[in-house]
Order: structure tokens, then C-alpha cells, then sequence
């Protein structure tokens, strides 16, 4: 996998990295991801919610990517998390925008690692290791896929007190 990550990483880096565009219900994406980590949630001790604000249109966008987004911030809930945690993502249309919010209730990050944790290798518990702590490229990764596609990520606080990430992509 770390090989994998690395070789995404660098062809986005060289603006090589291809993308297979198609129109795309974020609704069933994001349910269909939710009900795959349905297991890992519950033997985590994890309550999901998805809470859809309003119509979500349709967007383009490439599916395999979007996956690979939700999966990373998803395992960064699971990783930090307490166990008899939450993870919520909402959906939302803004302007010409969706925004998918990713929200955890683990320890939360303070304002001088917002940026940080977006950088290649950045862990943010320097004591875990391989078998605990990943290989910290899972929001770098994040961030390139979002961005490729022409949007934005940024983390700020969640209302239960972890970490809040926010992707907002265009709709075309």
C-alpha cells in the first residue's frame, strides 16, 4: 500500500495522474462507502450518521478517486477516534459547489497542525509506528485528488470536539 500511495503521490505530482470522469450521485457514493466500513465502525464501537442538507445535484467527478478520499479520512476516524466514537459526514450544495464533510469526535487537532497534517509523512502521534500509525500519507493523498479535480480540503474543529475535514468540489 505504501508503494501504491508513493506512485499516486508522485505521477499527481508530475500532473500525470489521469482522471476518469463521470456523472456521479454523491448520495449512493458516500452510502455505498458507509456501508462498507459498516463492520469496522461497529467492531470499533463507532455510530455513523450521513446527514444530506438539502438536494445534492449530480456531479463530475471520478468515482475511484472519491472512494479513495472518503477511505482515507475514514481510517484517520478510525486511527484517532476513541473507541464508543462517531464519524459523521454531511453533504451539502453551495453555490456552484458540493461540500462533503468528514467529522470525527477523537482528540481533535489544534490550529498550528491544520496545515501540517496535510504534509507527506506527517504523523501526528510521532511515537506511533508502521504497525500503529500508517505511513502518514493518507491526507497528502487526500488533498492531490481534491485538488486535481479542481476543489479544496481544509480541517477545522468538529461540533463534537475531533476533526472536521471539508471537501468542497465543483459540480462539473
Amino acid at each position: 500500500r505504501l508503494v501504491s500511495d508513493l506512485h499516486t503521490l508522485s505521477v499527481a505530482d508530475a500532473g500525470r495522474l489521469s482522471l476518469h470522469r463521470k456523472e456521479l450521485d454523491l448520495v449512493a457514493l458516500v452510502r455505498d462507502v458507509l456501508a462498507k466500513y459498516a463492520s469496522r465502525l461497529e467492531a470499533h464501537g463507532m455510530q455513523a450518521e450521513l446527514t444530506i442538507q438539502g438536494e445534492i445535484p449530480l456531479i463530475q467527478a471520478d468515482e475511484d478517486r472519491l472512494h479513495q478520499m472518503l477511505n482515507n479520512l475514514i481510517e484517520k476516524a478510525l486511527q484517532y477516534a476513541q473507541s464508543g466514537g462517531w464519524l459523521g459526514i454531511d453533504l451539502q450544495s453551495k453555490d456552484n459547489d458540493v461540500v462533503i464533510s468528514v467529522s470525527d469526535a477523537g482528540e481533535g487537532l489544534s490550529a498550528d497542525m491544520h496545515e501540517q497534517v496535510f504534509q507527506r509523512f506527517h504523523r501526528l502521534d510521532p511515537s506511533r509506528n508502521r504497525a500503529t500509525g500508517g505511513s502518514g500519507l493518507g491526507l497528502s493523498i487526500v488533498r492531490a485528488l481534491v485538488e486535481l479535480q479542481g476543489g479544496t480540503v481544509s480541517i477545522d474543529k468538529a461540533e463534537r470536539g475531533g476533526a472536521r475535514f471539508v471537501i468542497q468540489l465543483p459540480r462539473s
